[in-house]
């Protein structure tokens, strides 16, 4: 393999995969208060990161029981707005810290 192919593949592995974030706006208004919005707001301000605010994600079940959001497709889940923020804290961000 020559470097220059080398060079190309260290490259790539190297590459931060970006975050995708996909937020259902129905349940921010359910369970989200001007404090709990603030920090989610803080936390998605992160470098390679997407965010979606979508009128609905189709999980209406869990939309109505708790706080979730989507990370990269798979559904988190806070007993609080709070608990959430840290779980995608944790989930989301630690690799990047």
């Amino acid at each position: 393999m020559g470097l220059a192919r080398m060079k190309f593949l260290f490259k790539r592995r190297r590459r931060r995969r970006k975050t995708k974030i996909e937020i259902c706006t129905s349940n921010l208004m359910l369970f989200f208060d001007d404090e709990a919005l603030d920090l989610l707001e803080r936390l998605l301000d992160e470098e390679n990161t997407t965010v979606r605010e979508m009128d609905c994600l189709s999980y209406c079940e869990d939309c109505r029981r708790t706080p979730y959001v989507l990370l990269n497709s798979s559904r988190i889940h806070g007993g609080t707005p709070e608990q959430l923020i840290q779980k995608l804290k944790e989930q989301a961000f630690a690799k990047s810290l």
